[in-house]
């Protein structure tokens, strides 16, 4: 130190010199490691928040014909016209049938002493409007004629409580019009054993059915393989069932 003309003390600043270069050394190196947890730290984040967001994988891209998930995992609805053959109603799958039976539109024109029926059949009532226009002169002369057919009732037994069934055949079936069904043994046969139901709509549909669900008449088995639909002998055994439950006519005893 040294004194100026006052005597006052002056101290000359000795000037710093550059700092040692280790010193720098060990900035460079806590900057770096800073720049890398920052680094790390903004991955994370970015990471977390692409695990939070939801799966686009159900959801179609543009251009993409591929289906969405919850439409490929719905469960699919039976189409209309898709046949269920999985369906029974205890008798088996109406829609079922292999074979085709014959439809014959006509009318009932007698009951006979053995409780048959005739049926006076007009081949022109079972052939459609479009096939009779198209017929020839003969053909339609041939259709305008009419066929007698001897029927008997699939599955009733006619010797039992015969004056009870005549008297019914008489009163509901007689006159009526009817839809036969079944296949005769031989061609241009006249006499069937087929299923007769009545067309006008009212508490009587298939004729032997409603004749055994009443109490009316007695089931007898039968053999018509191919004659008449395969689930014929288990619905009319089921409605003589139903007589016998409630204990009606020839039952009530």
């Amino acid at each position: 130190m040294r004194k100026n003309s006052d005597g006052a003390g002056i101290y000359k600043l000795k000037k710093l010199s550059k700092p040692p270069r280790h010193l720098k050394v060990a900035e460079a190196a806590i900057f770096m490691k800073l720049f890398i947890f920052f680094v790390i730290l903004i991955s994370s984040f970015a990471f977390a928040n692409g695990q939070e967001k939801p799966p686009e994988t159900d959801k179609p891209k543009a251009g993409s014909f591929r289906k969405p998930l919850e439409e490929i995992q719905k469960p699919k609805e039976p189409s209309a016209d898709r046949i269920d053959l999985s369906y029974d109603d205890g008798c088996g799958n109406p829609l079922g049938e292999s074979q085709i039976y014959s439809y014959r539109y006509g009318k009932v024109i007698a009951v006979t002493d053995e409780n048959k029926i005739v049926v006076k059949v007009l081949r022109s009532n079972n052939v459609s409007d479009e096939e009779y226009d198209k017929a020839d002169n003969e053909t339609r002369r041939m259709l305008k004629q009419a066929q007698l057919f001897t029927v008997s009732l699939v599955g009733i037994d006619e010797t039992i409580n015969q004056s009870e069934i005549k008297r019914f055949l008489l009163e509901k079936v007689f006159e009526q019009d009817v839809i036969l069904i079944g296949n005769a043994k031989k061609d241009n046969n006249k006499k069937l054993d087929a299923l007769v139901k009545l067309t006008s709509g009212g508490e009587i549909d298939e004729v032997s059915r409603y004749l055994l669900e009443k109490g009316i008449a007695k089931f007898k088995e039968f053999q018509l393989t191919n004659l008449v639909p395969l689930r014929t002998a288990c619905e009319l055994k089921r409605a003589e069932a139903k007589a016998k439950a409630e204990k009606s006519g020839i039952w009530a005893k």
